[in-house]
Parts: structure tokens; sequence; C-alpha cells
């Protein structure tokens, strides 16, 4: 199924789903999990990549497989768009359950919108 702007995907208990985004990043959500697409502009030739979707509910795991340009950003917002992880090629996971990012390859940036601080998370 092709994803758009505004989409809303939700897992259930006992169900998992995975996003093959068109750059060939990919996320997969873990079950009772529910995230809405917020920015999804990816060019032809690649370069320029515009991923973004806010995650209300659950666990993410995504795999960025190359490094962005500087007009690009693969970016997940959490807790009501309070905190923004934005990647650049690297695997990491947010879990809202038990309340953490986790960077698993090379390192992500946790930026607060309210308090303007941005924190790196290192592998």
């Amino acid at each position: 199924m092709n994803l758009q702007v505004n989409d809303r995907i939700k897992t259930f208990p006992n169900s998992r789903a995975t996003i093959f985004w068109a750059d060939g990043s990919v996320t997969r959500l873990s079950e009772k999990t529910s995230i809405t697409i917020t920015s999804l502009e990816v060019s032809k030739d690649l370069s320029s990549v515009q991923i973004r979707f806010e995650t209300e509910s659950g666990k993410t795991w995504s795999n960025v497989i190359r490094s962005l340009l500087p007009d690009s950003f693969f970016e997940q917002s959490y807790d009501n768009g309070t905190y923004v992880a934005t990647v650049r090629g690297t695997v990491f996971e947010v879990n809202l359950e038990k309340d953490y990012a986790h960077a698993v390859k090379h390192g992500i940036s946790i930026r607060n919108t309210k308090q303007n601080t941005e924190t790196e998370v290192l592998q």
C-alpha cells in the first residue's frame, strides 16, 4: 500500500507492521503501536528525502540506510511533538512503553521542541 501524509498506521495486540520507505529505509512497528505520517517527499533520484512521522504509542525500530543530504531529513517525533529524533544513516528504536530512545548504530539527535535543547544519543 502506498502511504501519504496524514495516513495513520496502528497495530493491535499480537500484530506488527513494516514500512518500506521510498528511499530504501525501513521502519518496523511493534504491537500496540500507532504512528501518523506527517511528511513524505522523496525525489526520484533520492537527492531529497523528507520523511517525518509522529509516534502516538508503542515501539518502533528504524533503519535509515543512507546518509542524508543537508536539505533532507528522516525524523520521528513523539510525546505530542515535544521530542524529535533526527537521524542520518543509522539504526535506532523509540519505545514509548518503556520511555527510551536507543541508537543501535552511529547516533541520533533528540530535540526537545519546548525547551529548545538537543541531546546526542550515541551508539
